[in-house]
């Protein structure tokens, strides 16, 4: 018998001592992650906390059973999401049920191919912008903040193409740094999903004050919104939407699916630049693959969107980033009726946690997973995957809408940025994740920008 194990089998699962290990599981859960992985490879895994034993389910099949059932039977309940209400909301896009569908219906439609077609232009506006400023304040060598820089690009699309520039820059951007630093605050509430939250965890005020500060911000503009005539930007049309009855929809679920659009707008955009910046500036050979590329595509001219089908490298380092680090490396459901999930009986109420970290890096699925290989996603020869054998965008009725947009943001900001700067990480340590609602790295990643000299 090995240390963090049982040999003996609970419910066919093998239980791994977690609470052994609390003081590692909130310094650094990804290694437990890593240690569970080298021990009982893709299989079930009671994640034994003591007060509760949540199931750990790596196997893409497994995981496919989650998603499938993910309507009725596996729901966001418990664990992080009672701590992610605070934030988001009981109602709206981050709710389950009647609530979710209304309000899955009201954005979906904005993430149709048409409709993100017709929002390219003032993508490619706001990311030629946001790339203009960065160069004028960085100018002189002077330093910057990697993660901050990223998610001020995300920001900036985000309201030029979705909110209609109804909020403020600033505004905008204090509201998604709020956001981004309440996640990163949850992170004691993740590693122990026991402790009640009456009981006062690191982080908690942390949240309080960012949920204080969202709410002073969107609040009376969408007050104001309701009010007012609608206009062509999502706040208003959210703010004018119609519930089931034919009533106004209500200012709280009008905020919650603002602030669900900031989330899945600006959150993993942001997240999945700045570690395809860090990955690449360690990396040199796959930086000057990437570089070749968009010299060939944009040369010295501003990105614009025709230049998206010719990124297919870009896009596949994009895709390598997001497997190594995925925004949403830990996704908790909770069951609502007895299931069998692996061969292993779970009775009702039991916690189903999903983690992509963990699936993308199973040496039989992706051999060799932790070397950044974006050949990996090179189109025409992929080897036959199961469909969940990568899901950075999750699944299910909740796989998240904008997957499409974010490939053509993410690869557009990407062209601007390269063919702009070099980009050279001047950390004095190495970049390791920190682990919240999503992975962000731990620490702030300081980067120096130069201009390009195009090859050649």
């Amino acid at each position: 018998m090995t240390a963090g194990t049982d040999s003996a089998r609970r419910d066919g699962a093998p239980r791994y001592r977690l609470y052994t290990k609390l003081r590692g599981l909130n310094a650094d859960p990804l290694s437990v992650l890593d240690d569970i992985r080298s021990r009982h490879g893709d299989e079930p895994v009671q994640l034994d906390l003591g007060l509760s034993r949540p199931l750990l389910v790596s196997r893409p099949d497994h995981v496919e059973h989650v998603w499938r059932n993910s309507r009725d039977l596996y729901l966001r309940r418990g664990m992080m999401w009672q701590a992610m209400q605070r934030l988001q909301g009981t109602t709206g896009i981050g709710a389950e049920g009647e609530s979710w569908d209304f309000s899955s219906k009201l954005i979906q439609p904005l993430f149709t191919g048409k409709s993100v077609a017709a929002l390219v232009p003032r993508m490619v506006d706001a990311i030629n912008e946001a790339v203009e400023d960065l160069a004028a304040r960085s100018s002189g060598g002077h330093l910057v903040d990697l993660a901050d820089e990223m998610m001020l690009i995300s920001h900036r699309v985000l309201g030029r193409v979705f909110l209609g520039d109804v909020l403020p820059a600033t505004e905008a951007n204090t509201v998604g740094r709020e956001i981004a630093a309440a996640f990163g605050s949850m992170q004691a509430r993740l590693a122990l999903p026991f402790i009640p939250h009456s009981i006062p965890l690191p982080g908690d005020r942390r949240v309080s004050r960012a949920v204080t500060t969202v709410d002073g911000i969107l609040l009376p503009y969408i007050e104001r919104a309701r009010r007012e005539p609608e206009r062509p930007d999502v706040v208003s049309m959210i703010a004018h939407a119609m519930d089931n009855d034919g009533n106004q929809l209500g200012v709280q679920q009008a905020r919650n699916d603002v602030i669900g659009l900031f989330t899945g707008g600006t959150e993993t955009t942001a997240v999945a630049l700045t570690w395809a910046v860090i990955l690449l500036n360690s990396h040199p050979q796959v930086s000057k693959r990437l570089v070749t590329e968009i010299e060939a595509v944009v040369g010295g001219e501003r990105v614009a969107g025709e230049h998206v089908k010719h990124l297919v490298y870009t896009r596949m380092v994009l895709e390598e980033s997001l497997r190594l680090y995925p925004p949403a490396w830990m996704i908790p459901r909770t069951l609502q009726a007895p299931d069998v999930l692996g061969g292993v009986d779970l009775p009702v109420g039991t916690t189903v946690v999903l983690s992509p970290y963990n699936t993308h890096r199973l040496p039989h699925l992706w051999p060799d997973p932790e070397r950044f290989d974006p050949e990996r996603f090179a189109p025409g020869s992929k080897p036959r995957r199961h469909a969940y054998a990568y899901y950075p965008f999750g699944g299910g009725i909740h796989r998240c809408l904008g997957q499409a947009f974010f490939f053509i943001e993410a690869a557009l900001a990407t062209a601007a940025l390269i063919s702009r700067f070099e980009m050279a990480v001047r950390s004095p340590e190495s970049v390791r994740p920190k682990v919240g609602v999503s992975l962000r790295p731990r620490g702030r990643v300081l980067v120096e920008l130069s201009t390009r000299r195009r090859s050649g």
